[in-house]
């Protein structure tokens, strides 16, 4: 229990009511046509501490058939369902993503999925989705919360 002398709070919600440490197989996937792809690493760690998740994401792949936007999957808990609650990962490294020179790669999840839609931005320049690379790499964290 988190409760600091004279604070207002009760036992309950100051309460820590839930960790969970585990490994988790991410995969990619196109947001038209979701296809399938060999994997080279498809690490995937998540630290769960009551409704906010930490996930971290090594996932290689050397072919695959999707097809329109760059998806990974396969995250462990279902990202809250308001529309008001969006998350961005802080990408490590990457390779072989095709986007456009000059920007950076990004990448968002929506309410209410278990995945992460890749994006880049850049100056001066609306937000776009990552199309579908056939093979590549990407390392990221990303800590999105639950309802």
């Amino acid at each position: 229990v988190f409760d600091a002398a004279g604070s207002t709070g009760t036992n309950t919600s100051n309460k820590l009511d839930e960790y969970e440490e585990g490994n988790f197989a991410p995969f990619v996937f196109g947001g038209t046509t979701a296809g399938t792809a060999s994997y080279t690493y498809r690490n995937g760690k998540y630290t769960k501490i009551g409704r906010q998740v930490t996930v971290q994401v090594y996932i290689s792949w050397s072919s695959g058939t999707g097809a329109g936007n760059l998806r990974v999957g396969g995250f462990p808990f279902t990202s809250n369902s308001s529309g008001a609650h969006y998350a961005s990962p802080a990408i490590g490294e990457h390779n072989q993503v095709s986007f456009t020179a000059g920007n950076t790669l990004s990448g968002l999840m929506s309410a209410n999925t278990t995945s992460l839609t890749m994006t880049q931005s850049g100056p001066n320049i609306s937000p776009s989705q990552v199309s579908y690379d056939p093979a590549a790499y990407i390392i990221f964290t990303l800590t999105y919360f639950t309802n």
